[in-house]
């Protein structure tokens, strides 16, 4: 992390102290998320401090935890599975017929749209050549929450859930298709 911070108030760049903020917080949608933010406080005056490093890691646990609350791909499940597969953001990026820099944002802590999560689960699916119950997506509990949380954010009428086993294993197309 930054050595040093911009304290406004000093005007200057100083020393700080950095202390965690957690708490919840509703997104305009009405998903309810546990966050967590890290204060930096100049140690001359007190006030708050500029760190942009903090800055951009608590917006990536925000962001990854909204992913997670709703059934998404978090920014390290992309980063991590793009790795197994041995590909480069470019690389995973031509495979979907998108640009790097997409990529780059969704492991940065962009927001995927649901047809984007929906192609990179599925090319996952396809290319990791692993069991169901060793993908981060396919824990029954986890699984059976997050397709909870899609058919409320998307509307759904169908059940999800339907195609989980007891194991968590699922028929990842047939859940893909009703998320079309």
């Amino acid at each position: 992390m930054d050595k040093k911070g911009y304290c406004f108030s000093c005007d200057a760049f100083v020393s700080y102290s950095v202390e965690e903020d957690r708490g919840k917080l509703t997104t305009i949608d009405g998903v309810t998320i546990d966050y967590l933010r890290h204060l930096c406080r100049c140690k001359k005056c007190g006030e708050l401090v500029s760190v942009r490093s903090w800055d951009v890691e608590d917006d990536i646990y925000f962001s990854d935890a909204y992913k997670r609350k709703v059934g998404m791909l978090t920014s390290g499940d992309i980063r991590t599975y793009r790795k197994k597969l041995g590909l480069t953001a470019e690389g995973l990026a031509k495979k979907l017929n998108l640009g790097k820099k997409t990529i780059t944002r969704y492991e940065r802590g962009g927001y995927q749209t649901p047809q984007i999560d929906k192609a990179m689960r599925e090319y996952f699916v396809k290319h990791l050549k692993t069991t169901s119950s060793e993908t981060s997506w396919a824990n029954v509990g986890r699984v059976r929450d997050a397709l909870d949380n899609v058919q409320k954010v998307y509307g759904l009428s169908k059940n999800l859930k339907s195609n989980i086993d007891e194991e968590g294993r699922g028929n990842h197309e047939k859940i893909l298709a009703v998320c079309a």
